[in-house]
């Protein structure tokens, strides 16, 4: 017989039509997983013969039930924000990239020119407060680094013992030692045959700062003199600290012809001979420059050179008056030698 276009072959109605059910059942979820847009279509033509039936509407659900798990929004809802334990809603993917341009960059540095960390890192002679950043590292000229030439004129003896005294003008206090003939004779020997009286008088409120009052020629920091520092066994040495392996290398070429001779022999620089050498190089092949331009001897204004000798640590608005030390020994050179008024004596330069 026919029952709504379907014929049941002897079989009893009830059975085979629940038998029927069952087959379409699964044969439509298997659809379901296939493709659930066609079993959808599907159960839609099939409800519409047997929309009375029970089991037909069950199944109509489970399919609706399970096309609600492929939407769009099922699908993401999981990647982006989860609940945490304390109620706030925290991002499950990975944060953000950071922008390190400001900081840490892990792109290399720009290429920079050869210059030793900031002096603020450095540690010279015995002052803590205080050093010589031996900043560039070209090569100098002449014996004495290529210099602005003299005029003739050298301080007396007295007059050079009296530059040395003026160390007890600074915060530092204590009198070094009286120089010797011979220390004086080795300055008018090198210093004074290549400056002007007015530049030898910022030299030497220079150099008598860096080095006590020509009394320590060497870096008294223990852990220096061990190789601990930054700059190795090129620690500062002479009477204006010279440091970092170009300096001596550079040092060492313009004195010798041969950028070897200080490099395998730093300590060479701890006569007086070369402490005047090496303080002169780097005086007339850094300082001096700077010096010139600015007519800085003649206007009394020491703070050119101690810009180029120590400003990251002396000079500028963080430095708290740290330069006046070399100020205070200048002031009285200026007094002693004759140079002028010792109260024009500044610091301009150094701001």
């Amino acid at each position: 017989m026919y029952r709504n276009g379907f014929k049941w072959n002897g079989c009893p109605e009830e059975i085979c039509r629940k038998m029927t059910f069952v087959l379409l059942r699964s044969l439509l979820t298997l659809i379901v997983v296939m493709n659930v847009a066609v079993a959808d279509e599907a159960l839609k033509e099939f409800g519409k013969v047997h929309k009375n039936d029970p089991i037909v509407g069950t199944l109509e659900e489970a399919l609706q039930s399970k096309g609600n798990h492929d939407t769009p929004e099922a699908k993401h809802c999981h990647c982006h924000k989860e609940q945490s334990d304390a109620g706030q809603v925290t991002s499950s993917q990975p944060p953000p990239a950071q922008d390190h341009t400001q900081t840490n960059s892990s792109q290399p540095p720009p290429a920079q020119e050869t210059q030793p960390p900031p002096a603020s890192d450095q540690k010279r002679a015995q002052h803590t407060d205080h050093g010589s950043k031996d900043e560039g590292g070209s090569k100098g000229g002449t014996s004495g680094g290529g210099g602005g030439g003299g005029d003739g004129k050298v301080p007396t003896f007295d007059q050079f013992k009296k530059a040395v005294a003026a160390y007890s003008k600074t915060t530092a206090g204590g009198n070094p030692p009286e120089p010797s003939q011979e220390l004086y004779d080795a300055y008018v020997n090198s210093v004074g045959k290549e400056l002007s009286l007015a530049e030898q008088a910022q030299f030497c409120a220079n150099t008598i700062w860096e080095s006590v009052g020509f009394s320590v020629n060497k870096e008294m920091d223990p852990n220096c003199q061990a190789g601990g520092c930054p700059y190795g066994k090129y620690f500062g040495r002479g009477f204006i600290q010279l440091s970092w392996d170009y300096n001596y290398k550079a040092a060492s070429q313009a004195i010798f012809g041969d950028e070897n001779v200080l490099i395998s022999d730093p300590d060479k620089v701890l006569s007086d001979e070369l402490s005047w050498k090496t303080a002169l190089w780097f005086w007339t092949d850094k300082v001096h420059p700077k010096v010139e331009a600015a007519k800085a001897a003649d206007q009394l204004q020491l703070g050119h050179s101690v810009m180029v000798i120590n400003g990251g640590l002396e000079c500028g608005p963080s430095a708290n008056g740290k330069a006046a030390n070399r100020l205070a020994i200048y002031k009285e050179i200026v007094k002693e030698w004759g140079l002028g008024d010792p109260e024009k004596a500044s610091l301009t330069g150094c701001q």
